[in-house]
């Protein structure tokens, strides 16, 4: 190839992907000239007298390795995504939505492992309660057992009601000593 027909300038090495490029289906990929690493490349090409085919094999090959590193993160984000359960894509959902509502959008790209998820929507619930404590009803006095229906106790005789008060304790109804 005559060194004439090769570009003289690092401008004039077009940046474009070879005409048999396939990109996979469901991925989205695009060529940005404006990239430093472009203007590396045809610098190269030049100093080198690297003809426009070769360039655009070697785009072709830098596009390859762009695609598959995103497949290849696309497919580990989705197992952690998965790893949260069936509910996994809304609870990454609803936390997008309340970053999005908090003005900070930049934290929905974070959530990309399972324990960040996690993590995050324990603070979210703590935003949420604004600190406080979650209701408990452990502090509460259980139910007396053997209880009756208001029914059965009308039925009662004056004597069986008497036995049947005589079950519980008496204690807060006695009068206390001054």
């Amino acid at each position: 190839m005559r060194r004439a027909a090769l570009a003289q300038k690092p401008e004039d090495v077009k940046i474009e992907l070879p005409k048999d490029f396939q990109v996979p289906q469901g991925v989205e990929f695009k060529i940005d000239p404006a990239k430093p690493e472009f203007a590396k490349l045809q610098a190269a090409a030049v100093k080198h007298g690297l003809s426009s085919e070769a360039v655009s094999d070697l785009v072709g090959v830098y596009a390859e390795t762009v695609v598959g590193s995103e497949a290849t993160i696309a497919a580990a984000k989705a197992a952690e995504v998965a790893k949260l359960g069936a509910n996994g894509p809304a609870r990454v959902t609803a936390l997008g939505t309340f970053f999005d509502a908090m003005g900070a959008p930049e934290m929905k790209q974070m959530l990309v492992t399972a324990g960040i998820v996690q993590a995050a929507e324990k603070i979210v619930a703590k935003f949420q309660s604004q600190g406080s404590a979650t209701f408990s009803q452990s502090g509460r006095v259980p139910d007396a057992g053997g209880k009756v229906s208001e029914e059965a106790y009308a039925k009662m005789s004056p004597a069986q009601r008497l036995d049947y008060a005589r079950q519980f304790d008496q204690a807060q109804f006695q009068k206390k000593s001054a």
